[in-house]
């Protein structure tokens, strides 16, 4: 740009602004003198026109050296490509929001900075120059890096979870390096799971109570030394559980399993030693106070030794080998204590502590003193280590706390009955299982028997009348009880019966368990193994549909070739061809349903879906339901067509549930938007522009306490022949597959509004697809092989017509033996993978064995066993899936040819 083009710019910039007037200029200039922000005036060709002192300051830079200059050169080389795509995109939008970027001072420092620009335009809209914000976030940006870098290299775990479903459940949102190592599973698996989900028994653990207690008050708790353990790990671990600003939970733990066997090690050697010194006799002796005051030992029992580890004889012969001992702290208790038993002439009785071998024990002590004729005295006793029991005495209390913050990890509740009174007790847990507390809850036997839901009853006092009466040999048994909310849980019962001398039972004790979740996971798993089945069924089912349809497809292309471009039957064949591609369509939808196959997007237009299934659904919707629809044109989006065809009809279909009695209005809209900052980033979104379909109803509504439901699997308040629960969950999948996000807003009695947003794509989609394209032509000879006559006749015709030389058979076992006779003939095999007595892949590894520089096809109706890479070991140069359009067929022949063209 020459500088007389750059002057013109800089005069225009300044005549727009003296234009503005002198109040609107000094608010202007001041702010953009003042600003701590680097601010810049921009023309549309990218020349910097003004720039503000905080900018220059920044830079480095004289004013006259950027005033002019190209917007790029603030920018470091490895930049500029991002800085002209953020400038175009300016160019195009008249505006930019927090965009990232870097820039370089005139010393050569690079600084990170936040981009927000907007455009001056003039009357006609064309526009004149961007006002453009810098703000600096480099010491942001690196202090994030650092805490980053602290969480990646702490050795103790920790998790990161986001609570869903109001703080009832938690999903993971970050784990550093340790908590991968410790649960064995990549930042892939475990990010976006929900804590249920991924750790199935962290309810029994304690934990998931923990983390609802530190969501719902904010203070930081800790769950003691707990073993946990599932299907696929298990270990004793401590965990510390804090809540931060933003709500997110986050827990620190340690794997202790070491530290705990070392510790259980440890325990059973006390028990052990313990067993040894209460086996032991205890040590008699002779204590003597003469009456100038001196201690002796006039007599002690040998086995003294196996106590202090010295002889009885040392003893009596220095009194301070055993007097010694005693702990220097007690010394003076002990002497005052022997003084006041000498002086009273009482019952001397202590436990003294003692340091023998490094050790702290303690040793009881008895003994009855009596005055001697000489005045001195002397006490006859017994003394004996009693350091286990003093020990678990004070273990005792500790022992009890811990045994009921057991009981409520575990979510136990206990229960005894006094057959005789008919007195009942239920424990704090019992109660808490179900919604009361202590004081809410009477224990009375009557209570429990009106929780038990009416179909259980009967069960129950069953099982309770055959173990008493010795019909069965355990009371085990699984019902429902009514918790204080109205709803029922699955409880599991055990108990025991204790019986007198005549068998006859006097007593009844058990626990409850809470076996709610695990009952839904059971049902959840039978479903699963439907949908396992449903999914083998899916495979079998392509197989033979992809086979069929490829004569179809095959003989319709060759028929719109042979025919001209306009006429009755050139319009067959199309029409042929077309619903033969969407039956195609179909099989793929039925294997990504069965999770067998990858599902297929390409550019969309919405608006045209839309239409198309609402002109489908309009004849099976009443006429008491009026259809609205505002569409917003040329809305496009990276799709899968069945896919999104699903998300219209299961949507349209449960507004016209909800309005079926009464009748009312549904609206259908599509629009183009902008999602906030928040939305993008709490949702997990891509930045960019958005599509948002809105399916409203005028109906009952949904109640508050199931909305947050509403997208669990196999949930659903629709009666058995209307809904299997499976709907909205698959549209949720459907729409996060997309990269979208779908919200409902429902208020009872007035209607529901279901939103999905989906990210737009700026590609125009061809309104007129041709079913062919480019033609690759060759000369080589092929031996086809299938065991479908009408396959090979289709792959004959279609070869041949574009120069091949074309051989087929239909048995696996002729073709090989043709091969064998003759392997030079042949420049290319194309080979069904499923046929009687040999396979396409044994077949393959005949002909690569008979000659290596024969290419190999492998065609398939359907296998979720084969790919390329696979292929590749057996020699396998392609596989390609049935049915294959004519021209991908020739381009995957062309380029296998090519592959050993010499």
């Amino acid at each position: 740009m020459s500088q007389n083009q750059i002057l013109e710019e800089r005069i225009k910039y300044l005549e727009r602004r003296l234009s503005q007037g002198s109040d609107r200029q000094s608010i202007h200039d001041s702010f953009f003198d003042n600003s701590p922000d680097y601010c810049y005036v921009i023309s549309p060709n990218g020349i910097i026109l003004d720039i503000n002192p905080s900018a220059l300051e920044a830079l480095g830079y004289e004013r006259d050296e950027l005033i002019g200059a190209k917007i790029t050169s603030i920018h470091p080389s490895s930049s500029h490509e991002k800085a002209e795509r953020i400038f175009n995109k300016w160019k195009s939008t008249g505006q930019l929001k927090d965009e990232e970027i870097e820039i370089v001072t005139k010393s050569g420092q690079k600084r990170t900075v936040l981009l927000n620009s907007g455009a001056v335009r003039d009357d006609d809209g064309n526009i004149l120059y961007s006002t453009s914000t810098q703000r600096d976030i480099t010491e942001s940006k690196e202090i994030k890096e650092r805490c980053r870098g602290i969480f990646d290299r702490t050795t103790s775990a920790i998790a990161i979870y986001r609570a869903v479903d109001g703080g009832d459940d938690f999903e993971f949102i970050d784990l550093n390096p340790a908590a991968l190592a410790a649960e064995k599973l990549s930042i892939d698996e475990i990010v976006g799971r929900r804590v249920t989900e991924a750790f199935p028994n962290i309810r029994e653990f304690g934990l998931l109570d923990v983390f609802r207690e530190v969501y719902k008050t904010g203070i930081a708790s800790e769950l003691p030394e707990s073993f946990y353990k599932d299907g696929r790990i298990e270990g004793w671990r401590y965990n510390l559980v804090f809540k931060l600003s933003n709500d997110d939970i986050v827990c620190i733990y340690d794997d202790i399993s070491e530290k705990k066997a070392v510790i259980q090690e440890l325990s059973a050697f006390e028990a052990r030693l313990s067993s040894i010194l209460k086996n032991s006799p205890a040590v008699s002796y002779q204590f003597k106070m003469s009456s100038d005051g001196t201690f002796s030992f006039p007599f002690i029992s040998q086995n003294i030794k196996q106590i202090i580890g010295v002889e009885s004889e040392e003893v009596m012969y220095d009194v301070n080998n055993l007097l010694g001992k005693i702990e220097p702290g007690y010394v003076e208790k002990f002497r005052n204590h022997v003084l006041g038993s000498a002086k009273d002439l009482t019952l001397y009785e202590d436990v003294v502590p003692a340091i023998i071998d490094g050790d702290l024990v303690w040793m009881e002590v008895k003994s009855v003193p009596k005055k001697l004729d000489d005045g001195s005295i002397l006490w006859d006793g017994f003394m004996q280590n009693v350091t286990d029991r003093i020990n678990y005495e004070s273990q005792l209390q500790d022992t009890s706390e811990k045994l009921e913050l057991a009981l409520k990890a575990s979510n136990v509740g206990l229960w005894d009955w006094d057959l005789r009174s008919n007195a009942v007790y239920f424990s704090k847990e019992w109660k808490q299982q179900i919604g009361y507390e202590e004081n809410e809850f009477e224990d009375r036997y009557d209570e429990w028997e009106k929780r038990i839901h009416p179909d259980d009853i009967e069960t129950v006092k069953s099982a309770v009348n055959e173990y008493l009466g010795g019909k069965r040999e355990d009371y085990v048994v699984e019902f429902r009880l009514q918790h204080k909310d109205g709803s029922y849980r699955w409880i599991e019962s055990e108990g025991e019966a204790v019986r007198d001398e005549k068998g006859f039972p006097v007593r009844f004790l058990g626990s409850h368990r809470d076996v709610t979740e695990k009952k839904s996971l059971e049902d959840e798993l039978k479903q699963a193994h439907k949908m396992e089945a449903m999914g083998t069924m899916a495979g079998g089912i392509a197989h033979d549909f992809n086979n069929i349809l490829t004569p179809i497809i095959g003989f319709a292309e060759l028929g719109i070739e042979e025919t001209a471009s306009e006429g009755k039957l050139y319009d067959h064949f199309m029409e042929i061809h077309n619903s033969a591609k969407r039956a195609k369509g179909l099989v793929q939808q039925i294997l990504a349903f069965s999770r067998q196959s990858d599902v297929e997007k390409k550019p969309l237009k919405l608006n045209n879906v839309i239409t198309e299934v609402s002109q489908l659904i309009r004849a099976s919707i009443p006429t008491t339901i009026n259809i609205e629809q505002e569409l917003e044109g040329n809305c496009y989006i990276s799709g899968n067509p069945n896919q999104i065809h699903q998300i219209l009809m299961n949507l349209i279909t449960n507004a016209q549930h909800a309005m079926e009695d009464e009748g009312g209005t549904l609206e259908i809209k599509l629009k183009k938007t902008e999602l906030s900052p928040s939305k993008v980033e709490n949702n997990g979104l891509n930045h960019g522009k958005y599509v948002v379909l809105s399916v409203t109803d005028s109906g009952t509504g949904i109640p508050l306490h199931i909305i947050n439901r509403i997208f669990d699997p196999y949930f659903t308040t629709k009666k058995g022949d209307k809904g299997t629960g499976l709907g909205l969950s698959v549209v949720h999948g459907i729409v996060r597959d997309h990269g979208g996000l779908i919200e409902v807003d429902s208020v009872l009695g007035r209607g529901t509004k279901f939103d999905v947003y989906l990210p737009t794509l700026e590609t125009h989609v061809s309104n007129n697809p041709s079913p062919t394209g480019q033609i690759y032509k060759g000369n080589q000879s092929i031996l086809y092989v299938d065991d479908e006559q009408s396959i090979t006749k289709l792959g004959k015709l279609t070869l041949e017509r574009y120069g091949y030389t074309v051989t087929t058979r239909n048995s696996s076992t002729d073709a090989l033996e043709l091969f064998r006779n003759n392997p030079q003939r042949f420049d290319l095999v194309i080979t069904d993978l499923t046929m009687p007595n040999m396979t396409g892949i044994e077949l393959a590894g005949q002909i690569k064995n008979l000659r290596h520089e024969t290419g190999v096809i492998l065609c398939t109706g359907f296998s979720e066993k084969m790919d390329d890479n696979q292929a590749a070991s057996y020699g396998i140069d392609r596989v390609v899936l049935k049915p294959l359009a004519r021209n991908d067929m020739l381009k995957t022949v062309y380029e296998v040819l090519e592959k050993y063209k010499k």
